[in-house]
């Protein structure tokens, strides 16, 4: 029979758990947000997927048996309730279907946008950026995608990558390796906020999508850039290719924080609304 002593230490433990896991998942929200969000492309099902996994976590996090460190058993909790949402590979940028479709090269339809009256609407051309950034991303395959995230742009450890992905430290930087070469690939020779006499610009995209009716393609976020100074100053256009890179993707959409996220998870759990955990 267990004594009510013995109900109190377990009660006392499972109180100082619970404590425990809440300080370390949001120490780490926002990076398991940023990788979330990389990996569906949605703000809703970014949302859906940081929330799930912290039920998952919340339900097994006594059952925790520090085979890996705890950060990183939240990274590999997120990833894997990303996976069901995680897209198909593109297997073109739009630019080559749309140079494709018209019978003519990039080079000439970039000359046709050119010919449009640019739109000077920021936070639409803010949206297309984003918009753009997440299209090169999902040109990458899933694993490539998953490494470059954690490595590159949440600058986790190799290690930790590794654990995380349930792969070798090789595999990680083989991974990273190619997704850097086909992101440069993709973007370097393009993009005008690399460098300023490319081609291809978010306000011309703008431009092109509002004439073609397809405003719709563009992501509607409102992204908030987390890095400064600007991204046309000076110091951003000394960087090198994947320092601009890093710091393009240093933005996420609008979102709940982690305090008023969790609080309602709770109260839900308190009222036994959340029928995934009985």
């Amino acid at each position: 029979m267990i004594s009510g002593e013995d109900t109190e230490r377990k009660l006392e433990t499972l109180g100082a758990l619970a404590d425990q896991f809440d300080h370390l998942y949001a120490d780490n929200y926002e990076k398991l947000y940023q990788l979330a969000y990389r990996l569906t492309g949605n703000r809703e099902d970014a949302e859906d997927v940081v929330q799930e996994a912290w039920l998952n976590a919340y339900r097994s996090r006594a059952q925790f048996q520090g085979k890996s460190s705890q950060y990183t058993w939240l990274f590999k909790i997120t990833l894997r309730c990303a996976y069901r949402f995680i897209k198909k590979r593109q297997k073109r940028l739009p630019i080559e279907d749309l140079a494709a479709r018209m019978g003519i090269n990039e080079k000439e339809v970039f000359s046709k946008m050119k010919l449009m009256t640019p739109v000077e609407d920021q936070v639409l051309i803010a949206e297309m950026r984003e918009s753009c950034l997440q299209m090169f991303m999902h040109c990458l395959p899933k694993q490539q995608r998953i490494a470059f995230i954690l490595k590159i742009l949440l600058d986790l450890p190799g290690g930790d990558v590794a654990d995380i992905m349930e792969i070798s430290q090789g595999a990680v930087k083989v991974n990273v390796h190619r997704a850097r070469s086909h992101m440069k690939e993709n973007i370097e020779g393009r993009c005008s906020l690399i460098k300023a006499s490319n081609p291809c610009s978010c306000s011309l995209w703008v431009t092109y999508l509002k004439v073609e009716g397809k405003e719709n393609l563009i992501t509607r976020i409102n992204p908030v850039n987390r890095s400064t100074p600007s991204l046309r100053d000076r110091a951003f256009a000394e960087l090198g290719f994947m320092q601009k890179v890093i710091r393009l993707y240093d933005n996420e959409p609008n979102h709940d924080g982690y305090y008023s996220k969790v609080l309602r998870l709770k109260q839900l759990l308190q009222e036994k609304k959340l029928m995934i955990l009985e």
